[in-house]
């Protein structure tokens, strides 16, 4: 039996909070559509957006007024909220056609206004964010980060798999180099 009776199943999760204090959802189970909240005038509307055959493949990052999304296709996009248009130029790294990307969920810097992403493209890259997303610097990663990453002082952390055993990683904000790194007893574990 369909829970849904024929109709589009509705599954909006993973909130981010908006400079302005609005909150945006992804609708997961429908990928193209939003749903913004305004604790303002305690309305949520519902906004349709255009990725063509791609779909949603990274956790919404709020940066100032807009979304930053990573899709399958390998682009790197922000929306504009107000009509769910692109907001600039989007990033896309150099990859093989037809293959699918996985972001991790990307992290935002307000203090430098840049943005450090990561995929399953086992690269590690900082972006500018302005009027678009600007490509400043990469490095290449011995082996995929998993999970999200965290901004620590001036050192962004986050969890690497190895053959060994999973590894909380630091790296320069800027430089993207590797720091000082922790052997975990074992295997991240997330989710339920």
């Amino acid at each position: 039996s369909n829970p849904a009776e024929g109709k589009a199943a509705t599954l909006f999760a993973d909130p981010v909070e908006l400079a302005d204090r609005r909150v945006v959802m992804l609708n997961r189970a429908r990928g193209n559509q939003l749903a913004i909240y305004s604790p303002t005038t305690k309305k949520m509307s519902l906004l349709a957006v255009n990725f063509g055959t791609a779909k949603p493949a990274s956790e919404l990052v709020a940066v100032e007024d807009k979304v930053v999304l990573g899709l399958d296709s390998g682009q790197l996009l922000m929306l504009n909220l107000n009509n769910g248009a692109m907001a600039g130029a989007p990033y896309q790294p150099a990859m093989e056609a037809d293959k699918k990307v996985q972001w991790n969920t990307p992290l935002y810097l307000a203090d430098s206004q840049s943005l450090i992403v990561a995929s399953d493209l086992q690269k590690l890259v900082r972006l500018s964010v302005g009027a678009d997303l600007r490509f400043l610097n990469e490095v290449t990663l011995e082996n995929r980060l998993v999970g999200p990453m965290v901004a620590l002082g001036e050192q962004i952390c986050a969890v690497e798999s190895t053959r060994g055993g999973d590894v909380v990683q630091f790296f320069d904000q800027t430089s993207l180099n590797k720091g000082t790194s922790l052997q975990l007893p074992g295997r991240r574990v997330a989710g339920p």
